[in-house]
């Protein structure tokens, strides 16, 4: 064992180390695009989620829209709110985004006060920007030393949220820094949100905050002669469905701020009362970013939804000049097959099959390197299932239906992919099937 990885990494340091870097780069399922790359490298799926958001905030009520586009984890929710950032900073836009990602530095069962001091600061950071005219006498500062965040936190977290992601500002230019800052921003967040759950905040307190923010986004407003959106990213990086709900405890303060809203997030969300209750002037309206449609009801491969992934591996691989593919068309849709059609599955799957035959000094990746990747990400997949989870799994697959037994968590690990076409149904992980399928087969009858 330990002589045949010994010969793998000799093989591996053959290739060119820039080469393998420009590879795991393109194909990072972790890596989010920059605005420019989602001119560049954003794939066109069936009914363009981020077109539809964008439509809902240009044809509804400025303040009192609110949607949640939900979905599965590493389906593209980041990639779509990137989207429509960088539509709407495009000139003739109407309105200001202001991209936030929350679940920054947030410590385990942060509620809403630990992420929302975020916010403040990204919102006048904007309406600085802008050359907004502040409100008298300071109300948000003063808001947020009453919760415990003073001065001295608040302008790093303004100057962090400029430069760690996509920021627009009055001249129209987006701009990003490297993930040193973004290191910083985590831990500038994570100390701003320790401040606030450290010191006990009263419900008044998180109305005045509110208020102070409301203050600012009038000014904004004002100045930019444009209302403002914010779009609210990252409910995903949290450990589980359980901290998602923590960090919306008191969502419903939102509700009171003049600025169109978008929040993303798992598709618990959708199943929530909270969250899914449209009909409720200024509540939000769900949005629901499907599983890409890799499979039909029988499970075989479907073209729909594996041509879009196909598309995703030809322009990250010619982006990153990689020059002649090593992956073969068929291989690359058996990947999109296993990602039960959700891009970062894909994305890792390409990545490790290319990494393996890298390894064995191959310019071709064969059957048995795909099939490697796909054995490692079903054991991470498969360690986390009981008896119990199994046969909630076995009757999902055998009725498509919602399971009824641990749906938030299999929905959020990806255990269980919820597609649409003439109705939604649902279907356990591809990496998980054949296991299902022998273990029908010997279930006494």
């Amino acid at each position: 064992m330990w002589g045949r990885d010994i010969e793998g990494m000799e093989a591996c340091m053959e290739h060119d180390l820039s080469w393998r870097r420009r590879l795991v780069s393109a194909f990072d399922p972790f890596r989010e695009l920059s605005l420019d790359e989602c001119a560049t490298l954003y794939v066109h799926r069936e009914g363009q989620p981020s077109r539809l958001v964008v439509e809902a905030l240009e044809e509804g009520e400025a303040e009192r829209t609110r949607i949640a586009l939900v979905g599965a984890r590493g389906s593209g929710k980041s990639t779509e709110l990137r989207r429509v950032m960088r539509t709407l900073t495009e000139d003739g836009s109407a309105l200001v985004p202001i991209l936030v990602d929350i679940s920054a530095g947030l410590p385990d069962k942060a509620t809403t006060v630990a992420w929302l001091p975020l916010v403040a600061a990204a919102v006048r950071a904007a309406r600085e920007d802008w050359n907004g005219l502040a409100p008298k006498g300071d109300p948000l500062l003063t808001a947020l030393e009453a919760i415990g965040i003073g001065a001295e936190l608040l302008a790093p977290l303004m100057d962090l949220v400029r430069i760690a992601g996509p920021w627009f500002g009055p001249k129209g230019q987006a701009a990003a820094a490297g993930a040193a800052a973004v290191v910083e921003l985590g831990e500038a967040c994570g100390k701003a949100a320790r401040a606030a759950l450290e010191h006990p905040t009263s419900r008044t307190e998180l109305d005045d905050l509110v208020e102070a923010m409301r203050g600012e986004l009038v000014a904004l407003r004002k100045a930019a002669g444009r209302a403002p959106v914010l779009l609210l990213d990252g409910l995903d990086k949290r450990v589980s469905t359980d901290s998602v709900f923590d960090a919306l405890s008191d969502a419903a303060l939102l509700y009171g701020l003049p600025a169109a809203i978008v929040i993303s997030g798992p598709m618990a969300l959708r199943l929530d009362g909270r969250f899914a209750s449209f009909l409720m002037p200024g509540s939000f309206r769900p949005m629901t970013l499907h599983n890409l449609p890799v499979v039909d009801r029988e499970g075989r491969p479907k073209e729909a939804g594996i041509a879009v992934l196909r598309e995703l591996y030809r322009l990250r691989w010619e982006a990153a000049g990689l020059g002649p593919e090593l992956l073969p068309v068929e291989l690359v849709d058996e990947a999109a097959r296993w990602s039960s059609g959700v891009a970062r599955e894909f994305l890792a799957l390409v990545k490790e099959s290319v990494r393996e035959a890298v390894r064995k000094s191959r310019d071709r990746v064969r059957p048995e390197d795909l099939a490697l990747a796909v054995r490692e990400r079903r054991h991470t997949m498969e360690i986390t299932l009981d008896t119990s989870r199994w046969d909630v799994l076995a009757d999902v697959l055998a009725h498509q239906e919602r399971p009824h037994h641990e749906l938030d968590d299999l929905l959020y690990t990806n255990a269980v992919a919820c597609y649409q076409n003439d109705s939604v149904w649902y279907r356990p992980n591809e990496l998980l099937v054949p296991y299902l399928q022998d273990r029908r087969r010997v279930e006494p009858s």
